[in-house]
């Protein structure tokens, strides 16, 4: 219920809250694959898969971010 009354508080709706619940979601995942690329002792399979998952990632990235900026810009 706090979340809600602070999402009211400045101004953002349940809509443009999701989008941005998703974006923080997916750039968390895309650290978190940066990360997993520094580990030295990655097989080619594990560097292959992590870079596969990293591409697909990063192409969510740009989905929900102009998702999100559509919102805003409707906003304003």
């Amino acid at each position: 219920m706090k979340a809600l009354a602070l999402t009211k508080e400045i101004g953002i709706d349940k809509t443009l809250k999701s989008l941005i619940d998703e974006l923080e979601e997916e750039c968390l995942h895309v650290v978190s694959l940066i990360e997993a690329l520094k580990i030295k002792r990655l097989t080619e399979d594990q560097r292959e898969d992590i870079l596969g998952e990293l591409s697909a990632s990063l192409s969510h990235l740009k989905v929900h971010s102009n998702e999100v900026e559509e919102v805003i810009d409707k906003t304003d």
